[in-house]
């Protein structure tokens, strides 16, 4: 089955994004490999997919708890160990409310999959974004590939800020920072802050 259906003329039926995406979801099941808990559910490649995967899933506030969504360029598993992800970090973002859950995803979203970035340096460096809820309180994150290339990672945190006008703090975590916390510690800091 194409990602893309081409009208009579052969022409591209929607508005191409810069980059392929894959959503997936991730079940917490007791007893199976991570691997089998993480499903790939589609991958778009249009603006007009993203807007049907959008509306064909549940809202972020009506999603339960242990069930995390997950959105990455082609090419990168959202894990950690992908190469694309190893030497990088995320910026994560606390939801205060659940009112603003379901904007805060869809803006976060469109400004990935938007690739609405001031330079291609910022763009290049994006992995994806994750949705996870927790007892504790919702979680999003925004994944990227180089933690060291700092300049980058600050414009890319601002601009998260303004896009979400997110008025709380953004901590910025490496890979090996979320690898040293022992299971089920929250995280309160990071390398960069803003």
């Amino acid at each position: 089955m194409a990602v893309v259906e081409r009208g009579e003329l052969g022409e591209p039926d929607g508005h191409y994004l810069q980059y392929s995406w894959n959503f997936f979801v991730f079940n917490y099941s007791l007893g199976l490999e991570w691997e089998q808990q993480m499903q790939k559910v589609t991958t778009f490649n249009t603006v007009e997919r993203f807007w049907s995967m959008m509306l064909h899933t549940l809202p972020p506030s009506d999603i339960a708890n242990g069930t995390d969504l997950y959105v990455f360029k082609d090419g990168i598993q959202p894990m950690w160990e992908d190469p694309k992800n190893e030497n990088g970090g995320r910026w994560l973002i606390n939801v205060p409310s659940l009112n603003e859950v379901n904007r805060y995803w869809e803006e976060l979203l469109m400004l990935i999959v938007g690739n609405a970035w001031e330079t291609e340096e910022e763009s290049e460096e994006i992995c994806g974004a994750v949705f996870q809820p927790r007892t504790r309180g919702v979680r999003l994150s925004l994944w990227t590939s180089n933690w060291q290339n700092k300049e980058s990672i600050m414009r890319i945190g601002r601009r998260i800020k303004e896009v979400l006008e997110y008025p709380d703090r953004l901590f910025y975590q490496t890979v090996e920072e979320q690898r040293n916390l022992p299971k089920g510690q929250d995280f309160a800091g990071g390398i960069y802050s803003l």
